[in-house]
């Protein structure tokens, strides 16, 4: 069995701009069919150590 390390590092400021560039991407290609493009997870919180690994949440439009 491989085994993985897990790696935790102090809050990046820079999660919050590479966030808010893969959401213009988002918006720009689906837009019309998305209500909002959310930061979750441990990244979202300022100061919060965390694993390096953004997490979005997408609303759809209903159809």
């Amino acid at each position: 069995m491989t085994h993985y390390a897990i790696e935790v590092v102090d809050f990046d400021e820079r999660w919050v701009e590479q966030f808010n560039s893969i959401k213009q991407v988002i918006s720009r290609c689906i837009g019309q069919l998305i209500l909002d493009v959310e930061h979750v997870g441990s990244t979202s919180v300022k100061g919060l150590p965390a694993m390096p690994i953004l997490d979005f949440l997408i609303r759809q439009r209903e159809s």
